[in-house]
């Protein structure tokens, strides 16, 4: 009897360490995930032109997660871009679910480079956020920060092709950007990307990404609403074994966001959108 007692206990500590066992080295992978995981979220901003710009207004779509915009304009407002100092007026305006940065050119002067298309004008603007939790690169437009409001979104062949072993998947779009005419006669060149990067080690060093960009050409004599054309790569890189969605209603804008429809005309943003 005793013999059977002593079988049966090695039976049921052999059966607890192989059922265990696969739990606690699960448990283990995952909390070096969590201590490893980096997320960095970066947006840039870069408007050229083939002469200086005098007295220019823009409004150019930001990020958005959600209904959530730039954990750094969140907090502080467009004030925490930081860039050329081109610009003499940021702030924020709000039309349904999208979120524009004003911005007003006074005069750009000695910020020049020489390309092979001639002397350019650059302004630009950036941002750098490091995230508390990962971001969703296989499906942004759902869980990440991309740029709002999107037309007529198709998938496309990508541009270019940094995965397998995750999928890659391309989609272009449209979104409105406003160019006021000032007093120059400059052709402008607006092009703005935001990037977001999930880095992390389990048994090895993995990463994932994907890039939202838009990009415009515009003539001297443009004045008004404009469609940009934006092209998201999603699914670069490898796959994230531990992501989780974050609740996006869980933020709400901390930083003052203006009507955009209180200094346009109604009938401007209904064409919009």
């Amino acid at each position: 009897m005793e013999r059977i007692l002593r079988i049966l206990l090695v039976t049921l500590i052999g059966f607890s360490l192989l059922t265990a066992g696969p739990l606690f080295i699960g448990w283990c992978e995952e909390k070096t995930y969590q201590e490893s995981r980096e997320t960095v979220l970066h947006f840039r901003l870069v408007i050229t032109s083939d002469k200086p710009l005098v007295n220019k207004t823009f409004f150019l779509p930001l990020p958005l997660n959600g209904n959530v915009t730039l954990p750094s304009i969140e907090v502080k407002g467009a004030g925490s871009l930081k860039g050329s100092d081109c610009f003499s007026g940021m702030d924020l305006f709000s039309d349904r679910d999208a979120v524009f940065l004003r911005l007003i050119i006074g005069e750009v002067a000695d910020i020049t480079t020489t390309s092979r298309y001639g002397e350019e004008y650059t302004c630009t603007l950036e941002s750098v956020d490091i995230l508390g939790h990962a971001l969703d690169s296989e499906d942004p437009e759902k869980n990440s920060y991309v740029f709002k409001p999107r037309n007529r979104s198709h998938v496309i062949e990508c541009p270019s092709d940094d995965g397998p072993p995750f999928p890659h998947t391309c989609y272009q779009y449209t979104t409105p950007v406003y160019v006021g005419r000032g007093t120059s006669d400059a052709c402008i060149t607006i092009d703005a990307i935001v990037e977001g990067t999930n880095r992390w080690r389990v048994i090895e060093q993995g990463n994932n990404a994907y890039r939202d960009r838009i990009l415009v050409s515009l003539p001297p004599e443009a004045n008004g609403w404009f469609s940009a054309e934006g092209v998201l790569e999603a699914g670069i890189g490898d796959e994230d074994p531990y992501y989780k969605p974050v609740d996006k209603n869980e933020t709400s804008p901390k930083a003052p966001i203006h009507e955009l429809r209180r200094i346009l005309s109604l009938e401007q943003t209904i064409v919009l959108f």
